[in-house]
C-alpha cells in the first residue's frame, strides 16, 4: 500500500488522496477539497464525478508519457465502488429502471430505497468498467497496449452486515458471506 507519501516509494506524481471521498462531485472551483493533488486547476469543472476525474487524469498521464517516448508504470486507484455510494443520477436511474422491471425476481421484494441504492452501487460498477475501457483504449491508441500488463484487482467482497452509515449489505449472492470474512462472498477473486 502506497498510503498518503507515494514518494517514498519512487512514485514521482500521484493525484487523489488516502481516505474515502468526502464527495464524488468536484466542488465550484472543479477541485475536491479533501484530496491531495486533486486541486481546482482549472482543468476540472464543477460537478465533475470523481471516477470520470481521475480516468481523466489517468488518460492524459498515458498521453503524456508515450508522447515523450517514456517507459511509466500506472496506478489507478478508484474510490469506487466505495462508500459513501453516489453515482451519476442518469446512470443510477438506468439500473432503477432495470430492477423496476420485475425482470429480476430476487429484487422484486426489496424496498424503494434498496432498489436505489442497489442501482445506485450498479452505477458506480459502471463508472469504474467504463474508466478501464477508457485507459485500455489509451494504450492501444498509443501503441503500448501489446508491451503493457494490466491488473485489475480489489481489496475484498462487499459489505454481508449493515454498519453504522452505510447502505444496507450488498447481495453477494450466490456467494456466502462478505467483507472481512474468508467466505467465498469476500475474497475479490472467488
Amino acid at each position: 500500500m502506497l498510503g498518503q507519501t507515494p514518494g517514498r516509494h519512487g512514485i514521482t506524481q500521484w493525484i487523489g488522496g488516502s481516505d474515502s471521498p468526502g464527495s464524488w462531485y468536484a466542488d465550484s472551483t472543479g477541485g475536491f477539497s479533501w484530496a491531495n493533488n486533486l486541486p481546482g486547476d482549472g482543468s476540472a469543472f464543477a460537478g465533475e464525478y470523481l471516477t470520470d476525474r481521475l480516468t481523466r487524469d489517468a488518460v492524459g498521464f498515458i498521453n503524456e508519457a508515450t508522447g515523450r517516448g517514456d517507459s511509466f508504470f500506472l496506478n489507478v486507484s478508484h474510490y469506487g465502488v466505495h462508500t459513501p455510494i453516489n453515482a451519476p443520477t442518469a446512470l443510477r436511474d438506468k439500473y432503477l429502471t432495470k430492477l423496476n422491471s420485475g425482470n429480476y425476481g430476487k429484487f422484486n421484494g426489496l424496498n424503494a430505497n434498496d432498489r436505489n441504492v442497489l442501482a445506485t452501487y450498479a452505477a458506480m460498477v459502471e463508472t469504474v468498467d467504463n474508466s478501464l475501457g477508457a485507459v485500455r483504449t489509451a494504450l492501444v491508441a498509443n501503441g503500448v497496449d501489446d508491451n503493457t500488463t494490466i491488473a485489475f484487482i480489489s481489496d475484498h467482497g462487499g459489505l454481508a452486515t449493515s454498519q453504522s452509515n452505510t447502505p444496507p449489505p450488498n447481495l453477494n449472492g450466490p456467494l456466502r458471506n462478505g467483507k472481512g470474512t474468508l467466505y467465498e462472498g469476500g475474497i475479490p477473486d472467488a
